[in-house]
């Protein structure tokens, strides 16, 4: 199957729409009443996801600092901000990222095996 090149700004948009697109249907399956069987799957889903986020997301902070040392960063709207403040910021997503990771790990290893419990009664 021949696939189209896309510039890379336009693909890193399009794979956040998707991203967009799957939390919100995830958001709409989780209301079903049925959905408690398949949690702790989909807490394994949204762990890998957050981790594949915070490289994406650190990526984005190592391009941001190229493209902001290469221009100097100069004034954003009415307040000033330097490159290492977007570099900060960036890193303080990262680290939310990796926390919420944690999180979800943690979360799906103390549901996972009492809801398949609930599940197979």
């Amino acid at each position: 199957m021949l696939r189209c090149m896309r510039i890379a700004d336009n693909e890193l948009y399009d794979r956040a729409c998707d991203l967009l697109l799957a939390a919100e249907g995830i958001r709409r399956a989780a209301a079903e009443p049925s959905a408690a069987a398949a949690t702790a799957a989909t807490l394994g889903c949204v762990e890998a996801s957050l981790e594949a986020l915070t490289h994406g997301t650190a990526a984005m902070r190592r391009a941001a600092d190229r493209e902001l040392s290469r221009r100097e960063a100069g004034s954003f709207g009415a307040a000033p901000v330097s490159r290492e403040d977007v570099h900060v910021a960036f890193s303080e997503l990262v680290r939310a990222l990796e926390n919420s990771r944690h999180a979800a790990g943690q979360l799906r290893e103390r549901t996972g095996p009492l809801l398949a419990r609930l599940t197979l009664t």
